[in-house]
């Protein structure tokens, strides 16, 4: 439909660049990590670097050896990919229809409980204080659903998993990774219909848009 063509076309280079800016970040690391494996010291700049990353990432950076840093942070400094990242918001938003999705730029139903970030929702059960987070853009929309999949202690199983994915060289299975977006939603079926999602529509064809070099130690 005329609907789905358009999510997908406006979402998917915005997706595709939030992965392109982890690749580079990730390749960083790589490069960071091979130094290590050759020198003790790291120069000031790359301490820096790995200090900033650490906070971005929620990772403590403190009396740890760098080069253990940065095996932490390959796990969490790693792309989603495409495929889920569409499902997720197209089951979310409904294919960006909803009212949050169009007049705050909510694609992913992420909760917060900071009044002026997050508009309450309607059907909001009582006594619950949670509310939805709105977005200046889709681009921060998109962003803050990669920190929340790549930080949040509740996807830590998705990121174990994709971590060993790329240690054996396996390339990222999409329905392994679904297993472990569990947390995401109440809804006891999420991973079923995120992966209904995915295969309705063939959204695993995206996962080729970037051209992904995704080393392992």
């Amino acid at each position: 439909t005329k609907k789905k063509i358009k999510f997908i076309e406006t979402l998917l280079p915005l997706i595709s660049y939030q992965n392109q800016k982890i690749i580079v970040e990730r390749a960083r690391l790589f490069e960071i990590y091979d130094y290590l494996d050759l020198q003790k010291t790291l120069p000031k700049d790359d301490i820096v670097l790995l200090e900033n990353m650490a906070k971005k990432y929620l990772i403590n950076s403190k009396n740890k050896h760098k080069i253990d840093l940065v095996k932490e942070l390959l796990q969490s400094v790693d792309i989603i990919p495409n495929s889920i990242v569409l499902a997720q918001a197209a089951n979310e938003s409904g294919w960006g229809s909803s009212r949050f999705a169009k007049e705050h730029n909510a694609l992913f139903g992420q909760y917060t409980y900071d009044e002026k970030n997050g508009v309450v929702p309607l059907n909001r059960d009582e006594g619950e204080h949670y509310l939805i987070r709105y977005f200046s853009s889709i681009d921060k929309s998109i962003e803050s659903y990669f920190k929340n999949i790549n930080t949040h202690y509740a996807y830590e199983k998705f990121r174990q998993i994709r971590s060993e994915m790329n240690k054996n060289n396996l390339g990222l299975n999409v329905k392994l990774l679904t297993q472990h977006l569990d947390a995401y939603a109440k809804d006891e079926f999420y991973v079923e219909t995120i992966n209904s999602i995915i295969e309705t529509n063939n959204f695993i064809q995206f996962d080729l848009t970037n051209q992904y070099f995704v080393n392992s130690l």
